[in-house]
């Protein structure tokens, strides 16, 4: 007989065989594999599941309600009440300490309200699943009482209970409702939205230490330079610092990390307001210079940046910054420049590194053997690229790499990277790849 204290089973108590990721080969249509499987999981539960992963899942084990609820610090609310802002019609925002007042009831459902009311509770290692309002208040310890008491009041609306599985924590968000007498439960999903969550999908952990602690400065915020820019953030980068003088033009959208809404800011605006919006980084971790560069300003990012990049695709900028590196060295003071450019309409794009550890003089990419398509836009006095957005997410990709390889200390990739990603009608670009 199944018990209804185990992990792996479904709402309704059947027997959860497989996971997502291992039914390529529909094991269940060999009758012996089926029913060997069906004797391990009960040998599995008997023994109380001893190499289980830490699945941090427990809301799959209740009736589900269409509802997102997120949180910052969960510690800080803690076997208090609180309130939670809806943020949008099935987001909720746990974001202050707070109940309902003592005279009022939750509105008739539908009603639209701006804030709901619950409570924040710790239940603790979990060895078994909660299933129920019983298996929940069995584990709230001496505040079972009173939030029931609550509940049945109509002063809560949901609970969020922290647990924890084999050192690592998680939260369950569950909607209340009392029909006949009983306390019936629906979990929401939920979620952290906190940095260390985010840093989390940033990449290797010592990396993003690393990137934490670092400045980079980037000259020239158009498209390869706005892409370039989230890039960084979303790594962890500890502050950026944008420099552009232009202003983001209806046409630029179509290859610029900005949208529509940006038109007539700023270059070096719109691309601190697009990342700090959405929470990559605050807005004083991304200082914007809107001027165009001269000897004084290059030299002060030198000096101020960890890593410089010119994304401008300016050979005089290039030229400025590769200098005054050449000159900081000589006295002495660390610096670093990556430049990087998209050449040929998007068919090749390169990005290069100094101070130099091979030693190796960059050559130069030619101009296509046939000569390039010029469009002309009013108001613009230099052509208009035909460069593709994809070419300028990759030329961002790539000064990414080289410029993290940097942060790190790692030099695992080249000074130089030239990558082809059409092929060209002249040697050595002839083949899609890296050219070496």
């Amino acid at each position: 007989m199944l018990s209804a204290h185990t992990w792996h089973h479904d709402p309704d108590w059947g027997l959860c065989l497989y996971g997502r990721r291992n039914v390529a080969d529909r094991p269940w249509q060999d009758v012996d594999q089926l029913f060997s499987r069906i004797q391990a999981w009960f040998q599995n539960a008997a023994d109380g599941w001893p190499a289980d992963p830490p699945d941090l899942d427990v809301e799959r084990y209740f009736p589900q309600v269409d509802m997102f609820v997120t949180y910052s610090d969960i510690t800080e609310f803690l076997h208090r009440p609180v309130s939670a802002a809806v943020r949008r019609e099935n987001w909720l925002h746990i974001d202050r300490v707070g109940s309902l007042p003592s005279n009022k009831r939750f509105g008739r459902r539908g009603t639209r309200r701006r804030r709901r009311w619950g409570w924040v509770g710790d239940i603790g290692e979990l060895d078994k699943p909660v299933h129920s309002w019983s298996s929940v208040r069995a584990l709230l310890g001496p505040h079972a009482t009173g939030v029931e008491k609550r509940i049945r009041a109509g002063a809560y609306e949901f609970l969020a209970l922290r647990y924890q599985r084999q050192g690592h924590q998680g939260v369950l968000v569950l909607f209340l409702a009392v029909q006949h007498s009983e306390i019936q439960l629906h979990a929401a999903s939920s979620a952290a939205d906190d940095d260390d969550t985010r840093r989390m999908r940033a990449g290797n952990p010592r990396t993003v230490r690393a990137l934490r602690r670092s400045t980079v400065a980037i000259v020239g915020v158009g498209a390869v330079g706005s892409f370039l820019a989230d890039l960084l953030a979303r790594a962890g980068i500890g502050s950026l610092h944008l420099v552009d003088d232009d202003v983001l033009r209806p046409g630029n959208c179509i290859r610029h990390l900005a949208g529509y809404g940006h038109i007539g800011s700023p270059k070096t605006t719109a691309v601190q307001e697009v990342i700090t919006n959405s929470k990559l980084m605050t807005a004083g971790r991304a200082r914007q210079t809107t001027k165009k560069l001269d000897p004084a300003l290059a030299a002060e990012l030198l000096e101020q940046s960890d890593v410089v990049v010119d994304a401008t695709a300016d050979d005089n900028v290039r030229g400025l910054l590769v200098h005054l590196h050449d000159v900081a060295r000589a006295n002495n003071i660390p610096s670093s420049v990556v430049t990087v450019a998209v050449h040929r309409s998007g068919g090749v794009i390169r990005s290069d590194r100094w101070p130099r550890h091979d030693q190796q003089a960059p050559s130069p990419i030619p101009a296509h053997p046939d000569g390039e398509l010029e469009l002309r836009e009013s108001g613009c006095g230099d052509p208009v690229s035909t460069t593709p957005a994809a070419a300028v997410m990759e030329a961002a990709g790539l000064a990414s790499r080289h410029v993290i390889d940097l942060l790190t200390g790692d030099l695992a990739l080249p000074d130089s990277i030239v990558q082809v990603r059409i092929p060209q009608p002249d040697v050595p670009y002839q083949a899609v790849g890296t050219v070496t």
